[in-house]
């Protein structure tokens, strides 16, 4: 599982949601942008789905791209 490129974009133009993530996580906005490029893991934990969809109004389906196919 992984967080959905519309999660991305979404975060990206939202700073209310990276301010949630940077306090959740104890992290600056370079790092959250990192996150973002890598698609790192640690967004799709709890904390931060909800951090997400509180910043974006997006739902969890919409944050969560739960594909894991392997090419």
């Amino acid at each position: 599982m992984q967080i959905s490129d519309k999660a991305i974009t979404a975060l990206r133009r939202n700073n209310k949601a990276i301010a949630a993530l940077m306090v959740a996580f104890n992290i600056d906005p370079k790092s959250v942008e990192h996150w973002l490029d890598r698609k790192e893991n640690r967004l799709t934990k709890p904390k931060a789905v909800k951090d997400i969809k509180e910043g974006t109004g997006l739902t969890e389906i919409e944050i969560l791209d739960k594909q894991t196919a392997k090419a």
